[in-house]
């Protein structure tokens, strides 16, 4: 009797060692599940009544790409006596397939998957390529909006009075219509001071429609004037 379970567990032993070293690879997997996931690509793609998503995926991105991504998509579970195949893509995750004593066998429900797999995909691809589009779309919008504001500086530039920088000219103000002075070349912060007569200034710098002047003299005006007025104070003749 214990001559006789020995070489029962003997026999065990030998097939465990028999299942582990014929166990197959992570190529042997891959190789199986792409034959038969781009078989059953091809057949739909050839038929006129089955699996539509896969025909428009495949239309959209090709068969060369979809094999490239199917190598990454397959992986192989070992457990050491046996393996399984899991095909992973676009969210589906799957075991299609089984290996054991060298051969791999591929689930016959692999045409399913490749329908519900193509479908995401198809879907996911689409939802991108829209993104990208509209990541276009604004960077065209941007570079519109950039062109219009250069356009509409180098057409405020050419409006500018032909004002000299250095030169002294009157500012266009009287008690009724005083001419606010800012400290930046644009009227959005508050003015401090302000121009209420018809004074000679010296033209400091010009931008943006402004002008930069220096009032020196106090005979008319309690306090020593400097700042940004807009160009069109000033009196050109």
């Amino acid at each position: 009797m214990e001559k006789s379970s020995s070489w029962t567990w003997l026999y065990i032993l030998i097939a465990l060692f028999i299942l582990y070293q014929t166990n197959p690879s992570t190529a042997d997997h891959k190789a199986e599940a792409k034959r038969e996931i781009l078989a059953s690509l091809n057949k739909n793609i050839a038929s006129t009544t089955n699996n539509f998503w896969v025909k428009e995926f495949a239309g959209i991105i090709g068969i060369a790409a979809i094999e490239e991504n199917l190598d990454q998509a397959i992986t192989r579970h070992n457990y050491l006596i046996f393996s399984t195949t899991k095909f992973s893509m676009y969210g589906v995750n799957e075991t299609i397939g089984f290996g054991i004593l060298g051969n791999v066998f591929i689930s016959k429900e692999v045409n399913t998957e490749v329908d519900k797999i193509f479908k995401k995909g198809k879907d996911a691809f689409i939802k991108d390529e829209k993104l990208e589009e509209n990541k276009s779309n604004d960077s065209t919008e941007s570079y519109d909006n950039t062109k219009k504001a250069e356009n509409a500086g180098e057409q405020m530039q050419q409006n500018s009075k032909n004002i000299t920088i250095g030169q002294r000219y009157n500012v266009l103000a009287s008690p009724a219509f005083p001419v606010d002075v800012y400290s930046t070349p644009e009227n959005s912060d508050n003015s401090n001071q302000k121009f209420k007569a018809s004074l000679s200034v010296t033209v400091k710098k010009q931008r943006n429609g402004f002008v930069y002047v220096v009032y020196d003299d106090s005979e008319n005006q309690d306090d020593f004037i400097e700042g940004w007025i807009s160009e069109e104070f000033i009196e050109v003749e």
